[in-house]
């Protein structure tokens, strides 16, 4: 199980949350009235979890 958190920039909670990190910030896209927010996730899949 992967659980994260992530966050939306220019929120003002971001800088009261003890976890906040500014590499956890989504990316987001408006266009046309529409927003899209997008984040990449790498995984190490060489290394075993369990």
């Amino acid at each position: 199980m992967l659980t994260t958190q992530l966050y939306f920039p220019k929120e003002d909670g971001n800088q009261r949350d003890s976890l906040f990190n500014t590499k956890l910030l989504v990316s987001l896209n408006r266009k046309g009235g529409i927003s899209r927010a997008t984040f990449n996730f790498a995984l190490d899949t060489s290394r075993s979890f369990g």
